[in-house]
């Protein structure tokens, strides 16, 4: 079965965007560029060491502000820091 895409779909796809496709029953999917599967793949491998997830979360989460040095007030308040 092929499905053909609207030219708004398919623009988001070049872009790397994910495309959300609700089924009539209200069941949600969505599709990926290859790109953005390669990246999400390892999640769905039974191997998968989290370990190797640790860059890429490091990079996602400084990129979210966690690296801020505002930030630093949370790591006071954590029972586990020490003085």
């Amino acid at each position: 079965m092929a499905i053909l895409l609207t030219e708004e779909q398919s623009q988001a796809l070049t872009q790397n965007l994910p495309v959300e496709i609700t089924t009539p029953d209200g069941g949600v999917f969505y599709l990926l560029s290859s790109d953005q599967y390669g990246k999400v793949r390892a999640i769905f491998d039974d191997d998968l060491d989290p370990r190797s997830m640790y860059p890429q979360m490091a990079k996602t989460f400084g990129a979210a502000g966690w690296d801020d040095a505002e930030m630093d007030v949370y790591d006071e308040l954590d029972p586990r820091h020490t003085l």
